[in-house]
């Protein structure tokens, strides 16, 4: 009597400790994972494991910087590793005060060559460039993580900051996979650039088979010893046997080397038994002129169907009706759509689009009374 029948544990379980809690005799910490595709992962992390990746991001994305911003949570991972990149390097570290205006001064004062952003820190950062009227003089590099940018998102935030606007790829189980300037290729979002040398890649289809580099699939790495982490409490390797981990996102590979994401196994919308990539109706959208930003995902509707949900950051005069019958022109009916104009597209708290709360979102407004 008084005991549940179930115990229902979702993300509310996951907290912070209160204390210090040793994870071994030789040092390391336990990180949770951002939970885009469910509950956040636990991942052990030796000391030798986290100052490998620390030091790969080093000579794989090198900076001179003496003094850097970074724009990241102390507490959250990626923070973590940029407070312990700097000391390993050596430059002076700005940690984000109370407002992004106080910040933006901070960085002008301080001289700041180099800030490492989330996609939402970089936004907010370029509304405070534009309110001030000018950037800061000294800087000359922004390193967005944790999420990708848009060539478009890029090349505005290139002429807001006068300055190189750098997209990194990776993960928490990965470390650093690619780095690219979206700007440079407008004409092929999802760009993340050449994968890094000491990552062995390969793509593999539905089937588990390889696939070539332009037909495209999930793509697998095989990782360095040092970088091979764990689950946390079983101990249980994340790699197979060979070290091949895969990561859940799918592209393929350019004439040249750099990969194109075009999303992840998890975000597939399955409209009437049809499943697409995200980034196959993004891709589609940005071809629409007056369109700052976009986000695909799934839009339910009052019959339970789904339908292809498109949240659009609009220019002045952009024009939703003609928008509507483009998409609708090229998709015709296998992939019924539903337009949502925003100010700015949700992010998850480690930076990436919140796909989910845009769907809740419509599933709000359509719940409500007439």
């Amino acid at each position: 009597k008084g005991v549940p029948s179930e115990i229902v544990v979702d993300g509310s379980w996951i907290r912070s400790p209160r204390r210090a809690v040793p994870v071994s005799d030789r040092g390391g910490i336990v990180i949770a994972t951002s939970g885009t595709t469910g509950l956040p992962k636990l991942r052990a992390f030796s000391q030798a494991a986290l100052l490998a990746m620390i030091e790969r991001n080093l000579k794989y994305r090198p900076d001179d910087a003496a003094t850097v911003y970074l724009g990241y949570g102390a507490a959250s991972f990626p923070g973590v590793q940029g407070i312990l990149r700097q000391l390993v390097s050596g430059a002076t570290q700005l940690h984000a005060l109370d407002t992004p205006t106080e910040t933006l001064a901070e960085i002008e004062r301080v001289g700041v060559t180099t800030a490492y952003l989330p996609p939402s820190g970089f936004l907010a950062l370029m509304e405070a460039v534009e309110a001030a009227g000018r950037p800061p003089e000294q800087l000359r590099r922004i390193i967005v993580g944790g999420g990708a940018l848009s060539p478009q998102q890029a090349a505005l935030g290139e002429a807001a900051f006068g300055c190189e606007i750098i997209n990194t790829y990776g993960s928490a189980e990965t470390g650093s996979i690619a780095h690219h300037r979206p700007a440079l290729t407008p004409a092929a979002p999802g760009t993340v650039g050449p994968i890094y040398p000491d990552l062995q890649a390969r793509l593999v289809g539905d089937d588990g088979q390889e696939r070539s580099a332009d037909e495209g699939g999930e793509l697998w790495l095989r990782l360095p010893q040092a970088l091979r982490l764990t689950e946390f409490p079983s101990g249980a390797p994340l790699c197979d046997a060979d070290g091949w981990l895969a990561t859940g996102d799918i592209g393929f590979l350019r004439p040249g080397g750099d990969l194109v994401l075009t999303g992840r196994r998890s975000e597939l919308l399955n409209v009437g038994g049809n499943k697409a990539a995200p980034s196959r109706f993004e891709a589609l959208a940005r071809r629409f002129p007056g369109i700052v930003d976009i986000a695909a995902f799934r839009a339910p509707d009052a019959s339970g169907m789904d339908h292809v949900g498109l949240a659009v950051v609009p220019e002045d005069g952009f024009d939703g009706h003609a928008f509507e019958a483009f998409m609708t022109g090229h998709l015709g009916r296998l992939y019924p759509i539903h337009v949502l104009k925003l100010d700015r597209l949700p992010m998850s708290a480690s930076g990436k689009i919140d796909r989910a709360a845009l769907t809740d979102l419509v599933a709000r407004d359509r719940d409500q009374p007439a």
